[in-house]
């Protein structure tokens, strides 16, 4: 693990042990999302299933490796991932399974999503991330090619995810903040319903976390207010011409 990863990973710990001592369990793409970072854990109400995140110190990994914890009666039940900076779970319904949202690269994203299914001897596992990433695609202009942010917003059903699409929340692409909302149907593997930004703000205002809520309107309703200024004029032209 590079240098730069173990600052990042100091700095979460310290944020992480805030958010806890404060008793904040609002996410950053949920307002449900429990924290499930190093020394803290989020358990179903009868206690029965309880998850946790440990991170791994892997020079060779690219991300942020880290290992999921799901202990159910007696049994514990380990999977190994690679977002595992600032890690949150969403619980479903009826607690048979969560969404998983952490970063793969840093504070603000490349955040992936998980759904995992509780059951012994293994854990159900669906990768949303590629789903969403392929329904996002590149809805604008940006300095270098970069994929999009994937967070749990809230379940609908058991088997229904509510997702966010999001252009991450720095200065590389026009309207950078800003997401799509998706319904992903995770027993079929697939999306059913796509939502704007709007409709999302309107539908499920409570249901948002910190970093959607203040994803900013005006570059829906007006997109050329939220060009980024890094590109040349000359290469804005150009653009425009295409």
């Amino acid at each position: 693990m590079t240098r730069v990863r173990h600052i990042a990973l100091a700095l979460a710990t310290f944020a992480a042990g805030a958010q806890i001592s404060a008793g904040d369990a609002s996410g950053l793409f949920s307002s449900h999302a429990a924290l499930v970072a190093p020394g803290a854990s989020s358990s179903t109400p009868d206690g029965r299933v309880t998850v946790s995140v440990a991170w791994l110190d892997d020079d060779k990994s690219d991300g942020f490796p880290a290992v999921l914890r799901v202990r159910s009666g007696a049994t514990v039940i380990e999977q190994r991932f690679d977002f595992g900076l600032n890690a949150e779970i969403v619980w479903s319904p009826g607690r048979t399974r969560f969404a998983l949202t952490g970063s793969h690269d840093g504070a603000n994203g490349q955040f992936r999503t998980a759904v995992v299914t509780v059951g012994t001897p293994r854990l159900g596992w669906f990768d949303v991330t590629p789903v969403i990433e392929a329904a996002v695609g590149h809805p604008a202009r940006c300095d270098w090619p970069e994929a999009p942010n994937v967070g749990a917003i809230t379940w609908l059903s058991e088997t229904r995810l509510l997702v966010a699409g999001e252009i991450i929340n720095h200065s590389n692409c026009d309207s950078f903040g800003t997401f799509t909302a998706y319904e992903v149907d995770v027993a079929r593997r697939r999306i059913e319903r796509r939502h704007d930004q709007l409709d999302v703000k309107r539908r499920w205002p409570i249901e948002l976390g910190s970093e959607l809520l203040q994803a900013p309107d005006a570059c829906i309703t007006n997109p050329g207010s939220c060009r980024v200024r890094s590109r040349s004029e000359p290469q804005r032209r150009l653009e425009n011409l295409k």
